[in-house]
């Protein structure tokens, strides 16, 4: 029987991406039990402008993977981030040239990282009432 060394390079290859993949898999296991998400109000901002600031500077902060803030009462905002890298407290000193204050925190790990990533809203309801 005879086996040629294209067969043969082909199977080392083969392999060599089975444990590159494992090796993957495993990584990636250990950076989502490290991930947080943290659901939150922000207060004193006092026009769209500071809100987009405030969302800017927790994005620019190390180890900080995704954050947003809705441009609309009750400017709900969101920070996805790794544990292992920061934590909750420097993201939200990062924040404190705009002098506004977070409230109604709630931090939570998370399993995986979410594809979309939206600011939480409380009820319909209560979202309608605190715009008027």
């Amino acid at each position: 029987m005879r086996i040629s060394a294209v067969a043969i390079a082909a199977a080392i290859s083969l392999f060599g991406v089975l444990q590159l993949s494992d090796t993957f898999a495993a990584n990636t296991k250990q950076e989502q039990a490290s991930l947080h998400r943290a659901d939150f109000r922000v207060e004193g901002a006092s026009c769209v402008t500071c809100l987009r600031r405030v969302a800017k500077a927790m994005r620019e902060t190390k180890g900080v993977l995704k954050a947003d803030v809705s441009i609309y009462k009750p400017y709900w905002a969101i920070v996805i981030y790794d544990s292992k890298t920061t934590t909750f407290d420097k993201i939200s000193a990062v924040t404190k040239t705009e002098k506004v204050k977070f409230t109604g925190l709630e931090d939570k790990a998370l399993a995986e990282m979410p594809l979309i990533v939206i600011p939480k809203i409380s009820s319909p309801a209560a979202h309608r009432s605190a715009a008027h």
